[in-house]
């Protein structure tokens, strides 16, 4: 079993490609991670201390799976937001965090905004399925909840980066956030589908980025 994270920080998506060139992908996550309680909890927005969820990622034979770090010693660029369903979860990414991780997303969408007091990237996992087969309502719910999220935990703070579930081309997928540079500028956002995909199809797609200005 190979350790991804010191290749994480130089060619992360690079390093995922290789992951899945079995063409078919999976991303899995330790129990452990969904033992850690979150740091705040509003009703249905729960928000996550990052660096209580700094996770390694390890690959064998075309799949990843987020180990959470449990060497008080040791340091990871690597951050996992979790999720929940009917809930908005987010988290304040430290100056150490260099990759994030959520999912996987079957319908919810991912948000980044800036809190206007400390400059730091929030990450926001918006789920709700109040609406079932009503797309423009689940969507508009998902989004009013990132907003009270901000609102509870970020005041100021608007949503400015957002993917959803028909950007994944409705693939059940993880979202993956780097860092460009190493200095918390510029991230770059992509998914990776979790599904099925023919042999030597890309398993990995870049959807844009996000600065932090």
């Amino acid at each position: 079993m190979s350790n991804l994270n010191s290749a994480l920080a130089v060619v992360p998506m690079d390093t995922l490609r290789r992951a899945f060139r079995s063409g078919t992908p999976a991303l899995a996550r330790n129990p452990l991670l969904e033992l850690v309680p979150p740091a705040r909890s509003c009703h249905n927005l729960l928000q996550f201390d990052p660096t209580r969820f700094q996770v390694h990622l390890d690959a064998d034979a075309g799949r990843l799976t987020l180990m959470k770090e449990t060497n008080a010693g040791a340091t990871t660029n690597a951050r996992y937001l979790p999720w929940k369903e009917n809930h908005c979860t987010g988290m304040a990414l430290d100056p150490a965090a260099r990759v994030v991780l959520s999912g996987p997303f079957g319908g919810g969408c991912y948000y980044m905004a800036k809190d206007r007091a400390s400059g730091r990237p929030v990450v926001l996992h918006a789920n709700s399925s109040a609406h079932a087969g009503d797309r423009p309502a689940t969507l508009a719910a998902q989004k009013a909840a990132a907003e009270r999220y901000l609102l509870a935990f970020h005041p100021g703070a608007a949503l400015e980066f957002h993917v959803g579930y028909e950007q994944m081309e409705r693939h059940t997928s993880w979202v993956v956030g780097v860092d460009a540079a190493g200095d918390g500028r510029v991230w770059d956002v992509h998914l990776v589908s979790v599904e099925p995909l023919a042999r030597g199809a890309t398993t990995v797609k870049y959807v844009g980025g996000w600065m932090n200005v």
